[in-house]
């Protein structure tokens, strides 16, 4: 399943998908590593943290992917919960 089947981008996918891949990487890490601009990057980092995917390290500068069926069983019972409410 890819994260743009939870409503998030592309960008947010290809992130995610490198952080699972490097555990508790430096900010600029995932950057060389995903190919993508520093500027949608860190986009995608704000999203995915928002979303609880992504774990922010206390100095600000790593993140982690939080582990898939944690995050995204969350996510899908927030989407769950939000589609019953419609």
């Amino acid at each position: 399943m890819s994260l743009q089947d939870l409503g998030l981008t592309a960008d947010d996918d290809t992130v995610y998908q490198t952080l699972t891949a490097l555990p508790s990487p430096g900010y600029e890490e995932p950057a060389g590593a995903v190919g993508l601009p520093e500027q949608r990057t860190g986009a995608a980092l704000r999203t995915l943290t928002e979303r609880g995917l992504v774990l922010r390290a206390a100095d600000g500068q790593r993140y982690a992917a939080a582990p898939p069926a944690v995050a995204l069983g969350v996510e899908l019972a927030d989407r769950r919960e939000r589609a019953c409410r419609r």
